[in-house]
């Protein structure tokens, strides 16, 4: 291992029945490894990480039923993993990682009792984390992260009671933390972020008593961050930039010595922090009174808005009604008579006439025009 090692795996490790250990990782070996292998009922380890080897993992790993580490990481592999490493129960190790990997995790992996160590992180998993995976009581690491897996966290994973590290970033993971979490009393290194968790902040994830980094970044949760993180002592690094949350920051000595860019794109945190307003900062407060203000106007404009429509409403109701009133048809019966219209009396309106003009006296004279002089004379009604 660690040298120059160039060229393919020879077939001819086939026959190596005996083998114990088998360690070539950190060379640059290329090469086809779907059948380069072969039974090996003695085998303990397996090293072939850092290399440059492409092919799918064989079935027949799963005949090697000694194999305590089995690590195939940086590499080439393609396919899936086959569901006969399932049988490998006395394997404590396994490392896929950063190869080209695909499809759902096996069920199958959940057989595995002894498994002290699973990381499948950087490859193309997808589906969900199957629930049965929290059967593996003994697991101390476990990395998924830069995969497409999706669907919520399951509850189970608060089974894994020797957990140390549990990295489930840069997936498409969505639902809220589950509360579980804080069942895992030996976890120092806890890595959720570039998901699509929504939510609060489970209170019961600042009891854990070993927590040494945190990280809850580019996320969509909301609410506060858990005055219970106050307790944390353990706590060094922080970061739940690019959420909802809003509030005040716990007194905790790892954040108040994070850097800002941890808590950047919030949706309102405050504290006595760098690159924090204080929470009863005067600035906080004339935000929220503009808030308040624009609130305000915003209803009264609303319900005056409404009056006003209500008030054209009925006027134009109104209006409609007294035209139709008091407009009525000429009837018939009227002979000619342009002056039938309800209530009008032509005699009285022409007397009124006479006695306004003091019977046509010529001081009451307007003008003359091509049929001469306006006089009473000119001006009879056949009453």
């Amino acid at each position: 291992m660690n040298n120059h090692l160039t060229g393919p795996i020879p077939i001819s490790i086939k026959n190596c029945t005996s083998l114990l250990r088998f360690r070539v990782e950190g060379n640059q070996l290329v090469g086809n490894i779907s059948e380069s292998f072969g039974v090996y009922p003695h085998l303990e380890y397996v090293g072939l990480s850092h290399n440059q080897l492409y092919g799918e993992l064989s079935p027949v790993w799963g005949e090697c039923s000694n194999i305590t580490t089995f690590d195939i990481s940086h590499n080439n592999i393609t396919g899936v993993i086959p569901p006969e490493f399932g049988k490998l129960t006395k394997l404590g190790v396994l490392n896929l990682s950063s190869n080209y990997l695909m499809g759902e995790i096996p069920v199958q992996l959940s057989s595995m009792a002894s498994l002290i160590k699973l990381s499948l992180s950087d490859n193309k998993f997808f589906g969900k984390i199957p629930p049965e995976m929290g059967k593996l009581r003994s697991l101390q690491w476990l990395d998924f992260s830069l995969n497409q897996l999706s669907g919520p966290i399951p509850e189970a994973i608060g089974d894994y009671m020797m957990l140390i590290t549990l990295n489930l970033s840069e997936n498409n993971l969505n639902g809220s933390i589950p509360r579980q979490v804080s069942n895992l009393m030996n976890l120092q290194f806890l890595d959720l972020s570039h998901n699509s968790l929504v939510g609060d902040i489970p209170q019961e994830l600042g009891e854990l008593a070993s927590l040494e980094m945190l990280n809850l970044s580019h996320n969509m949760l909301s609410g506060l961050i858990p005055s219970s993180f106050q307790n944390t002592k353990s706590l060094v690094l922080v970061d739940v930039s690019y959420n909802e949350l809003e509030g005040p920051l716990p007194n905790n000595n790892a954040l108040s010595h994070a850097p800002s860019w941890s808590f950047i794109h919030n949706k309102g945190l405050c504290g006595d922090y760098d690159g924090l307003l204080p929470c009863n900062s005067s600035i906080t407060k004339v935000h929220n009174r503009r808030d308040n203000h624009h609130f305000v106007l915003y209803v009264l404009v609303s319900v005056i808005g409404m009056v006003l429509l209500l008030f054209v409403l009925v006027k134009v109701a109104s209006v409609a009604y007294n035209r139709q009133a008091t407009i009525v048809e000429v009837p018939r019966e009227s002979n000619g008579d342009g002056f039938s219209i309800w209530n009008f009396d032509g005699r009285v309106v022409y007397k009124d006439i006479i006695e306004a003009t003091e019977h046509f006296d010529e001081k009451y004279f307007i003008g003359a025009g091509a049929m001469g002089a306006f006089t009473r004379h000119n001006f009879q009604l056949d009453m």
